[in-house]
């Protein structure tokens, strides 16, 4: 992935965070939000630093649309300014728009003046979850809200596993992820449960990584921990099948690699058979592990509503049979390309040459 260039109105040469963005912004924004945009003001310093969306999810174990849905957050507020191109960020402009001497920031960029009283939660702190499902920011859930949470015995279980496991308290933002889990994305404590032990048993334990698994198990509709277990086996038995298909080794899945396999078993619906059949034939029509070209195969297989190997054979013999009735109209349609020769349009007449030769002599004597 290119890097995005980065550019700024004001001429520091160290990473300097503005008291307006600390006293206004920062304790109404998303803990996640916050880390991503001290991070950009970090990379700004150090121009030796590559900035990617990628690169930004790796730091933090995200995803990269989580980077992406914290800058649009920074832009809507008049911090920061993107440009795309065809669809892809290539430029990120921190913008002047806040005054470091100036504590009453400018209309219209949403951020509040220091001298105002926290106002209650708004539509302004909505944010939107993959699902495009408009859900409360976790930090508007109260003091209360976290207490009686808490106080519940099952979640007081998970609690207490997570602190033994970290070695140490769990902080008011991982505690606002735990309710949000359960309020917003409607997961039952079971399946909160199930989230946790899942992460943690592949090595994460960060709660930026668990909370993008959490986002991409609401947009799959994950309610029970039987449809997680459904679904995380699926996509493990999938993303081997393609590695082995593919040959791939030496490197992992990349996260688009990954989200294209997702595609095939998720939206398609279609069967580690049917995907392994895409992978080989891409092999031996283009002699490389290119997922685009396995993905064009399964999306005209996905509108001729294939759902077996079966289907596929027939969508092979209706396509050679197609082929086959071409070649037998080519092979006896009528050969228009010889011609008549101009010279020959008329009757050809049959000589005598010896009764010719004879009478010439004959003449000659006489």
């Amino acid at each position: 992935m290119d890097d995005i260039v980065l550019q700024s109105e004001c001429n520091d040469n160290f990473t300097l965070v503005s008291n307006n963005f600390i006293d206004c912004l920062m304790p109404s924004a998303n803990g996640e939000y916050v880390k991503v945009f001290l991070y950009l003001l970090r990379s700004l310093s150090d121009r030796s630093r590559s900035f990617n969306t990628a690169a930004v999810a790796d730091v933090f174990e995200s995803t990269e649309k989580d980077v992406i849905r914290a800058l649009s957050y920074w832009e809507r507020n008049g911090l920061i300014s993107l440009t795309y191109n065809n669809g892809d960020l290539r430029e990120i402009t921190i913008l002047n728009s806040v005054n470091r001497n100036n504590p009453n920031p400018p209309k219209g960029t949403g951020i509040k003046k220091t001298n105002e009283a926290p106002s209650s939660p708004a539509v302004s702190n909505l944010q939107a979850v993959d699902n495009d499902v408009l859900l409360k920011d976790k930090s508007s859930f109260t003091i209360t809200d976290l207490q009686d949470f808490c106080d519940r015995e099952d979640v007081a279980d998970i609690t207490l596993a997570l602190e033994h496991y970290m070695e140490r308290p769990l902080g008011a933002s991982e505690l606002q992820s735990l309710l949000w889990w359960h309020e917003e994305l409607k997961f039952p404590i079971p399946l909160i449960e199930y989230l946790i032990e899942y992460c943690l048993s592949r090595g994460h334990k960060s709660f930026s990584y668990i909370d993008a698994v959490a986002k991409a198990w609401a947009q799959d509709d994950i309610k029970t921990v039987e449809q997680a277990k459904r679904l995380n086996n699926l996509y493990s038995t999938a993303n081997h099948t393609v590695i082995k298909a593919f040959g791939i080794k030496g490197r992992s899945l990349t996260d688009p690699e990954i989200a294209i396999i997702t595609k095939w078993t998720s939206e398609y619906g279609f069967s580690t058979d049917i995907i392994a059949e895409a992978c080989k034939r891409t092999i031996l029509q283009t002699h490389d592990a290119s997922f685009a070209y396995a993905d064009s195969i399964l999306k005209g297989w996905h509108k001729s509503n294939v759902t077996s190997i079966e289907d596929i054979a027939r969508l092979d013999e209706e396509f050679n049979q197609s082929r086959k009735t071409v070649k037998d109209k080519v092979t006896n349609a009528p050969n228009h390309a010889t011609q008549v020769n101009k010279f020959k349009n008329f009757a050809e007449r049959d000589y005598d040459f010896k009764k010719l030769e004879d009478e010439l002599v004959n003449r000659n004597l006489n």
